[in-house]
């Protein structure tokens, strides 16, 4: 498995460069570009300069979220688009989509369920892997928060998935069994603690059982990516108030990965 970092730190509070220069400090090789504020207006030229620079490789994208895109009048297939176009010329292997929350600005008849489930079908045959998402329970409005729901669904389409540990702990279901369950479609890893609501916390610091998956993981030779995705800018979640703690913590999840994985 590769293990890599989202670029999903920060959104507002830290510009792209400061972002990649904490993950590279940190001894991260391949990143996801989470493409937030930091990133949403970099071109493919500019986000090649930056990595390399840095000694970092771009493994896979991921798509904007809606209260970003939309405001920009950008539909999820735009960014679908844009992102597998941008992973040819960067090397990356995967984009990673799910714009499903709120209205249709777009085509009003339609749900953005209804879009996303569509642009899977559409894009989904490209030599770059299209994942969906698992979503937190309080994502009640779509079925990519019904955890059931999304597993039924994309077992029965074969849909290749990014499997959200820290969103799946908010089901209160057990980890490993339900990761089987799905563990044929799943091509990303999004891997964070999770503890008492709070969502992407840093490794270690939540109460899900990270070591025994992953063990699970490195035993059954999973051959996906694995992704660290934190959240440095909502204190309910990590309490970072400078550089060095984020490093920190940056650099204790990736400890965290690599004692369980080798």
């Amino acid at each position: 498995m590769k293990l890599s970092a989202s670029t999903g730190l920060y959104y507002k509070t830290k510009t792209g460069e400061a972002i990649l220069d904490l993950l590279q400090e940190a001894g991260y090789e391949d990143l996801e570009l989470f493409l937030n504020h930091a990133f949403v207006d970099w071109d493919v030229q500019r986000i090649a300069r930056e990595t390399e620079k840095r000694g970092l490789k771009v493994a896979s994208l991921h798509t904007p979220l809606e209260f970003i895109a939309f405001a920009r009048r950008e539909d999820e297939a735009f960014w679908i688009e844009r992102c597998m176009s941008m992973a040819n010329l960067l090397g990356a292997g995967l984009v990673n989509s799910h714009m499903v929350l709120g209205e249709n600005v777009f085509r009003p008849m339609r749900t953005l369920e209804e879009e996303h489930l569509d642009n899977l079908a559409r894009y989904g045959s490209q030599s770059v892997v299209l994942t969906t998402e698992n979503l937190p329970a309080a994502c009640t409005s779509t079925l990519l928060g019904d955890f059931d729901r999304f597993a039924s669904l994309v077992l029965q389409r074969k849909l290749p998935i990014t499997f959200d540990v820290t969103h799946f702990a908010s089901y209160g279901l057990a980890l490993l069994p339900s990761f089987e369950r799905l563990r044929p479609l799943v091509r990303n890893i999004h891997l964070s603690d999770y503890a008492d609501g709070a969502e992407h916390k840093t490794l270690g610091e939540g109460k899900l059982p990270l070591r025994e998956f992953l063990r699970e993981l490195a035993r059954t030779d999973y051959a996906g990516l694995l992704t660290v995705e934190l959240d440095f800018e909502n204190p309910a979640r990590n309490r970072i108030e400078n550089d060095a703690q984020a490093l920190d913590a940056l650099k204790r999840s990736r400890e965290f990965v690599l004692q369980e994985i080798g």
